[in-house]
């Protein structure tokens, strides 16, 4: 690398030389970009293209200075100017993604670029001014600042729109001091309605711009940021910078933000926080950004964009290197937006141990939410706790993008994962992954699309479950009102688990309208408790199903209100019950309590307790075999006979099965009717 940049450098003073290149002025910095220069060896990087590399050439008058700095295709570069005699293979570093001009150069007044052949140049470009299409959106152009007071902690000095003070940055309090040897700046009037078009001080006295934290925060009024002219490759905070911008102007630019270098930036906490601005599109490309020292992301976007047309963020491949807590990126962001895209696939978070709520209040009420979560890395995580809570609660769309790409065989917890979130019309399919490690699922999707919603699906096929895993409240208060909803959960492996700590019960799928639970070849084996397991499921659905076909129930000991006040208002039909044999169950007291228009098909009960099985219960048809006499029968049908429409079978242990019959609500015996004696 250092020997090809030797002789590029070589083959632009050759050109200089022999006057094939224009280079006389002292107040001007050249750029010679490496495309200019014929070699032998072709000119490029060993890990490819440059992308860009310049050789610097400053002439003072009697002779000429010449400087390296690149970047390649694999971000192996010279970030800084390097002078010729001194570049070896020390100054060539990994992660390069923007290249400076502030070290070495000198000041001069203007910067002038050639073009990529070097047919012709542009004409002379003032300091501050920029360039894409030939600085390549790559170099940042130096504006050195002179102050001519004491350089003391605190010092102010004022140019254009900005105040600057060093060793001092702005926080919720005031200016306060820092130990970074540079300056802090902030907008100085931040009730102006006028576009910000200073360009900012690449240095003061030779001291960088170090913070810029709340450096923009509360300037409602402005209609546009011009930050081309930021060199940021020195900053460290940028706390609040944007925050509760643009609020009143009704527009939203901020010009050369997705050049901005952050490549030293630790703190990018509450950054775009609060700019709220109604009926615009807002589009933002930070997939440039070096994240590797980030130690802060959390509330970037918080209580921003609500009420905007359309919103398009890319974030694509952070590396975040730096950060070991990820916490709330978008608490309350696109609320009532119509179109919201947000890519931040990709992301590699190394250290990271503590994932909260990063998907948290996002997309609230909006019309269509996609959030690219692709390819996401967090080894060193165990929890995902409220990851998504309220995550597009009442939102019309809902796309969690790729989620099923992530490896969670190290994630524990995955309690309240999706408590509250969901939309009108959501798939979430996490069937490919590995939760044979995690040890808490309750209440993951307590109350999720608890809205009316019209399309729910949820697939978390073949999951193998621990058996000390808490699955309490899992799907609690959920899916109400839905007009279509299916939860696949088919295959699911819970082999020694004792009992299901009511997945399903209070309220799951209350008044929808065709739902579906498929719960359909579990491996059961060692179930010894069914009490409340699908107590309150279905309440009041219009045409719902349960499978639980291929159940091995014979380790069962209790079945209390299994499906106590379950079902719907047409019909709730029980699919592969019929296999059941609970021949080691002796209490299904409640069982069936207040359940409404279920289909039973032969459910085999040896219960020496079956106290109130279908008090209450009406619109129960098909039909069960009792194979012992019960010694408890209490109320068994009671308030089930003006209603239902099934029999009762029994074997010749069953001496009390006239007495049981009388348990019918009056003693009607015109549509629960004693069966067969099998």
């Amino acid at each position: 690398y250092a020997d090809t940049a030797k002789e590029l450098l070589r083959g632009a003073g050759n050109l200089v030389n022999s006057g094939e290149l224009d280079i006389y002025d002292p107040g001007t910095t050249y750029y010679i970009p490496s495309t200019c220069i014929k070699t032998e060896s072709g000119g490029n990087s060993p890990f490819g293209k440059f992308n860009p590399a310049y050789i610097i050439t400053t002439y003072d008058g009697e002779g000429y200075n010449y400087y390296w700095t690149s970047t390649d295709e694999a971000s192996m570069g010279v970030p800084k100017p390097v002078k010729d005699d001194e570049l070896s293979k020390e100054h060539i570093v990994p992660d390069v993604d923007t290249i400076s001009t502030d070290y070495g150069v000198g000041n001069r007044d203007n910067i002038q670029v050639f073009n990529a052949d070097c047919s012709d140049s542009t004409s002379k470009i003032a300091i501050g001014k920029y360039n894409e299409s030939d600085l390549n959106g790559k170099i940042t152009p130096v504006r050195n600042c002179e102050y001519t007071g004491d350089m003391v902690q605190g010092a102010e000095f004022v140019d254009g729109q900005y105040t600057y003070k060093y060793m001092q940055e702005m926080d919720y309090s005031g200016w306060k001091n820092i130990s970074d040897d540079g300056w802090g700046v902030v907008l100085t009037d931040k009730e102006s309605a006028t576009p910000v078009t200073t360009k900012l001080c690449t240095k003061i006295n030779g001291k960088p711009i170090v913070s810029m934290s709340k450096m923009f925060d509360g300037a409602s009024n402005v209609p546009s940021i011009d930050a081309t002219s930021f060199d940021t490759s020195n900053v460290t905070n940028m706390t609040n910078m944007f925050a509760n911008t643009f609020s009143n102007s009704g527009s939203f630019e901020i010009l050369g933000i997705e050049d901005f270098n952050t490549q030293n930036v630790k703190n990018f906490g509450s950054m775009f926080r609060g700019i709220n601005i109604e009926n615009i599109s807002v589009n933002m490309d930070l997939s440039k950004w070096n994240m590797k020292n980030a130690t802060n992301i959390s509330y970037i976007f918080s209580h921003s964009f609500s009420n905007a047309s359309n919103v398009n963020i890319n974030m694509k491949n952070w590396k975040l290197d730096s950060l070991t807590s990820l916490y709330a990126l978008f608490d309350y962001s696109f609320d009532s937006s119509q179109k919201v895209n947000i890519d931040v696939s990709g992301w590699d978070m190394p250290n990271v141990t503590t994932l909260s709520q990063f998907g948290s209040y996002v997309g609230l009420r909006s019309d269509e939410l996609t959030i690219d979560f692709t390819g996401w890395k967090f080894p060193s995580a165990t929890s995902l706790t409220h990851a998504f809570y309220m995550g597009g609660t009442y939102a019309d769309k809902v796309v969690f993008k790729g989620l099923n790409s992530w490896d969670i065989s190290h994630i524990t917890n995955l309690s309240r994962m999706f408590n509250w979130a969901g939309g009108s019309n959501i798939e979430i399919d996490l069937s490919s992954w590995n939760v044979s490690n995690v040890t808490d699922f309750g209440s993951m999707f307590r109350q999720f699309s608890n809205s009316a919603a019209d399309n729910v699906s949820i697939i978390l096929k073949n999951w193998k479950i621990k058996s000390d895993a808490s699955i309490a409240d899992m799907f609690s208060y959920s899916f109400n009102g839905c007009k279509n909803l299916s939860i696949d959960l088919s295959g699911w492996d819970i082999r020694g688990k004792n009992n299901f700590d009511y997945p399903f019960n209070y309220s799951c799928g209350n008044n929808a309208v065709n739902a579906s639970l498929n719960l359909s070849n579990w491996n059961t084996t060692g179930l010894n408790n069914l009490n409340d397991t699908f107590a309150y499921t279905f309440n009041g659905t219009q045409n719902a199903t349960i499978n639980v076909t291929g159940w091995d129930v014979s380790s069962v000991t209790s079945a209390n209100r299994t499906f106590y006040s379950a079902g719907g208002t047409n019909s709730t039909t029980i699919i592969g019950m019929e296999g059941w044999n609970l021949i080691n169950c002796t209490n299904t007291s409640d069982m069936f309590m207040s359940a409404k228009n279920f289909v039973i098909n032969n459910l085999h009960i040896y219960s020496s307790n079956t106290t109130n099985m279908f008090e209450y219960a009406y619109h129960i048809s098909g039909s069960i075999t009792l194979h012992n006499n019960p010694t408890n029968y209490s109320s068994m049908l009671s308030g089930a006979s003006s209603t239902s429409t099934f029999k009762v079978n029994y074997t010749s242990a069953v001496i009390d099965i006239d007495n049981i019959m009388n348990t019918r609500y009056n003693g009607d015996s015109s549509n629960v009717l004693k069966g067969n004696q099998v």
